[in-house]
């Protein structure tokens, strides 16, 4: 019979909520460059506009996710908490995490700060952007590999491997449902942000019908890959191809089935709401549909990474 401690458990939530934040960031960030390149494209005024409200709330995200995981990287170092990997380290991920996420805050702020000056620079604020969405997917990868290398204790590393023996398939995993869930939240998160902003922006009626259907259609997309994926990785860990040791026992832990299963079921409500967002006329009456989804997909990241935070620990 195998059980996952509570101490271990204690964890999973704290990592969740924080990496929540960090997903809806990433999430804004990339779909910001996106709508900036559509804008600049085909010329569209509104995508230009929402490219740069994206970008802000994207930004702010980053910074507060740096800083939450920077306190809690120093509180699992101090010795005033034990954390169950502890001992268990690579050095070598942490450090490239580390500085693929202070390229992330200073690509992100330069990104969004000054967007009229920027506007005379078109192809060098492209640029920046460029640099920014690479900097962000490098971020989760090598948070991701630091992560997995630092849980799974039976990872089998040889001299100069920088990764686990048979955990590549658990990476990839990871992070597929990691875009999947980032794709979902950013532009939910910024669907929020715009309706927070209408009375102090006011870029006009046509312009919000524009924004809120096109962050709803984006974030319903992701709302629904997400949960498939997340399927996808529950039965590749239940048939053992994921490099799990215990297998098909692991994922009959309701610590775990029932975290994931809650998550999934979430996801699918938050983008029924989201479908409804951008059905509808006017979509800026919507806001208790908008903020239920993001309160949904929220509760859907605390449940997939409280089942994977174990399932690792467990591994």
């Amino acid at each position: 019979m195998i059980s996952l401690p509570l101490a271990d458990l204690s964890w999973a939530l704290p990592l969740a909520a924080s990496d929540a934040l960090g997903l809806a960031a990433l999430g804004a960030l990339f779909f910001a460059f996106i709508f900036e390149l559509r804008g600049r494209g085909k010329g569209k005024v509104f995508s230009d506009k929402l490219a740069q409200q994206l970008s802000s709330v994207g930004a702010r995200t980053m910074l507060l996710y740096l800083v939450l995981g920077g306190f809690g990287c120093w509180l699992a170092t101090s010795g005033l908490v034990t954390p169950p990997w502890r001992g268990n380290a690579i050095p070598e991920w942490s450090w490239a995490a580390l500085g693929c996420a202070s390229a992330s805050a200073l690509f992100s702020l330069a990104y969004a700060a000054k967007w009229r000056w920027w506007r005379d620079r078109k192809g060098a604020h492209l640029a920046v952007g460029g640099l920014m969405v690479l900097a962000c997917l490098g971020f989760w990868a090598t948070l991701l590999a630091a992560g997995l290398s630092v849980l799974t204790p039976s990872g089998v590393r040889l001299p100069g491997e920088l990764f686990p023996r048979g955990k590549l398939m658990l990476l990839w995993a990871f992070l597929m449902n990691a875009a999947a869930l980032a794709a979902a939240l950013g532009p939910a998160v910024g669907a929020v942000y715009l309706l927070l902003r209408r009375s102090r922006d006011d870029f006009g009626r046509d312009y919000y019908v524009f924004g809120l259907r096109s962050l709803a259609s984006v974030g319903a997309a992701g709302a629904v890959i997400s949960p498939a994926l997340l399927a996808a990785t529950a039965w590749l860990a239940y048939s053992g191809r994921l490099g799990l040791g215990h297998g098909p026992a692991l994922m009959l832990l309701p610590e775990i089935y029932g975290c994931w299963a809650a998550a999934v079921g979430l996801l699918l409500v938050a983008a029924v709401l989201l479908f409804r967002v951008r059905a509808a006329e006017i979509p800026q009456r919507c806001k208790a549909s908008i903020l239920l989804a993001v309160l949904c997909m929220g509760l859907a990241c605390l449940g997939a990474g409280a089942g994977a935070t174990p399932l690792l620990l467990a591994g």
